[in-house]
């Protein structure tokens, strides 16, 4: 029942599939004249698995759309001794663009009836850049978790600067937390009660967490390679359907030198290959970063100002960093941290306190809207040149990023057949189409076009709505690789014109009169330029810390301790400072010492014992 239902749909698709590009002639296999109907092709089989087979006949092979080429044909040189005279013809081949050639039966009179000519199809896929990565490590936009806590009086112990300047965090944290405390002294004394003593003190402690748990890896590229990459392919008509008899992929080296190599099974087309120079489009050797997805797939590659590995600027992404295993740390935070972080106590008692990072990329937990910032938009959506551009592998030592257009080939075909190679090419059409001129958020200005119905090469112009009759033209040239007609969504490199404008656009298929070309109006748009602002302010938080300003038994004893009091002098003035403190401290314990002995405690002992008289006792001591 299964194969019964793809035999059906096999000929209901077949029906609606449109007529082979190019049938070889003379052939009593051949499709019939372009009058005539195609006939419903009969499933061939192909010596697969059937559920191969099945999706062959489902989907038969077709030839792409074969594209107008200019071919001069010339003799080589001959070797010394060889009566070889092959026949060469040299054409160039752009991005994207195919080239069909088959062999003329007409110049062999051997040709018998029954054979079958092939068609035979180059295309020049694309053009690759491989860049090699030298530098790489992964980083993360940090979360940041801001605590502080302020103390009026020195007198207590919670906050002391041994234990937060430059110091690390008690205690273990995740593998996904970095930790740092920074100490603030000389903080402003609001809300402290009077008399108080001492300078308010602010200590704070910063973790670090990767935003949303996204990651990315840092890559230095260098100068790219540039590779072109050429589909071969050979078809034969039998039986009302095209078959796919041989195909190979080509990947050649630009260099700008020659480059020799065989197209088919038999070795019977020989392909050379010149370069006319590197590509003109060309990434710059610099630093760039992607996206980590997880098991081993990335996303496209975003330029943006970034640290290399042995930077540590915090205005650029990638200071917040993880390690080889897994833990992430402020890239020498322990010696920058006291530098880039800025807080200022607001209210002490009330443990309100302001705080900010003297850093970009970063994102304040407790308040978003104080940290502001964009990532760059990915280089295939920036640069209009790129189609993609990624990581080859999870091994990051190579990217390769893929041309939407480059340079032209020129290619030698070198033919060891008798017969002569006869290229052909297939007509262009368009029914429709409708376009935009866009000057997009990057500056690049774009014919954004939609084709109706349309397949091969289409000639364009804009022109000037108000001089329509005008001899100044803007040039262009699309592409349509399909078949068959489609419905296909085109970009072409165009000057930039003035905004809210309607200019004249026409497009014409390749080798068809004036009378098949189609002119609309199409307006000028321009969006809004990129806008990559950074803020960062600072961020208003209250503390926690239910023990701070309440003096402690620790406090008070390390307030006590003569040894803390000389922890402080780095200077004679420092030291007079002290030893004046001393002398006064002496003198208001030996007046209390006085005060308790000869008052006090003679007030307290008639108070305690009022059936004795304290006069007597004073007068005795008085008679001796």
């Amino acid at each position: 029942m299964i194969l019964l239902f793809i035999i059906y749909i096999n000929i209901n698709a077949a029906m609606a599939f449109p007529r082979p590009a190019v049938p070889p002639p003379s052939s009593s296999s051949s499709v019939p004249s372009s009058s005539s109907s195609l006939p419903v092709p009969l499933p061939v089989p192909l010596n697969l698995p059937l559920k191969l087979q099945a999706l062959n006949d489902l989907f038969p092979p077709l030839p792409p759309h074969c594209s107008k080429a200019i071919v001069t044909p010339s003799h080589p040189s001959s070797l010394s001794g060889s009566n070889a005279k092959n026949l060469r013809n040299r054409l160039n081949i752009g991005v994207g663009q195919t080239v069909c050639f088959k062999t003329d039966e007409t110049s062999n009179s051997t040709t018998t009836v029954n054979s079958t000519t092939q068609l035979h199809t180059l295309t020049l896929s694309r053009l690759e850049q491989y860049h090699s990565i030298t530098q790489r490590y992964r980083f993360a936009i940090p979360e940041v978790e801001t605590k502080c806590i302020c103390e009026c009086s020195t007198k207590t112990a919670v906050c002391q600067a041994e234990e937060y300047s430059y110091g690390r965090c008690s205690g273990s944290n995740p593998s996904n937390t970095a930790c740092h405390r920074t100490f603030f002294s000389d903080q402003p004394a609001n809300g402290c009660p009077a008399g108080s003593g001492g300078e308010p003190r602010l200590c704070c402690e910063l973790k670090f967490r990767p935003y949303e748990n996204r990651t990315f890896t840092a890559l230095r590229l260098e100068a790219p390679t540039t590779f072109a990459v050429l589909r071969y392919s050979a078809f034969s008509w039998e039986n009302g359907r095209w078959n796919e008899e041989d195909k190979r992929t080509i990947r050649i080296y630009l260099d700008g030198s020659t480059q020799n190599q065989f197209l088919d099974a038999q070795k019977n087309l020989e392909l050379s290959i010149n370069s006319m120079g590197k590509s003109s489009n060309q990434l710059a050797a610099g630093m760039y970063f992607v996206e980590n997805f997880g098991h081993g797939s990335y996303g496209e590659l975003i330029q943006q100002p970034l640290n290399e590995v042995t930077d540590h600027n915090f205005e650029r992404l990638g200071w917040f960093r993880q390690d080889s295993n897994g833990q992430f740390f402020v890239h020498n935070g322990y010696v920058m941290m006291d530098k880039i972080h800025r807080a200022k106590a607001e209210n002490c008692m009330e443990q309100k306190f302001q705080s900010i990072l003297d850093a970009n990329f970063y994102i304040n937990k407790l308040s978003n809207e104080s940290t502001k910032f964009q990532i760059a938009e990915s280089l295939n959506r920036t640069f209009r040149w790129i189609k993609s551009a990624r990581v080859v592998d999870s091994e990051e030592r190579h990217a390769i990023v893929t041309e939407n257009e480059g340079t032209n080939l020129e290619i030698t075909l070198t033919s060891n057949l008798i017969e002569k190679l006869l290229f052909v090419h297939n007509a262009s059409k368009i029914q429709d189409f409708t376009a935009t001129i866009i000057v997009d958020r990057f500056s690049n200005s774009v014919l954004n076009i939609t084709v109706f119905n349309a397949t091969g090469i289409l000639n364009g112009y804009v022109k000037q709505i108000i001089d329509y009759k005008s001899e100044h033209i803007d040039s262009f040239t699309l592409y349509v690789p399909e078949s068959f007609p489609v419905t296909r969504q085109l970009y072409a490199r165009i000057k930039p014109y003035p905004t809210n404008t309607v200019q004249m656009v026409c497009l014409r298929p390749d080798d068809s009169p004036t009378t098949s070309e189609v002119c609309r109006p199409v307006e000028s748009i321009q969006d809004e330029l990129a806008k990559n602002e950074i803020d960062n302010r600072w961020s208003d938080e209250i503390g926690k810390c239910p023990e701070c300003n309440h003096v402690s038994m620790d406090g008070l004893m390390k307030y006590l301790n003569p040894m803390s009091w000389a922890s402080g002098v780095s200077s004679i003035s420092d030291f007079f400072m002290l030893l004046a403190d001393i002398v006064v401290y002496f003198s208001v314990a030996v007046a209390i010492y006085v005060i308790f002995t000869k008052c006090l405690y003679p007030i307290m002992k008639c108070c305690i014992c009022p059936t004795m008289p304290c006069m007597p006792c004073y007068s005795k001591n008085v008679k001796k």
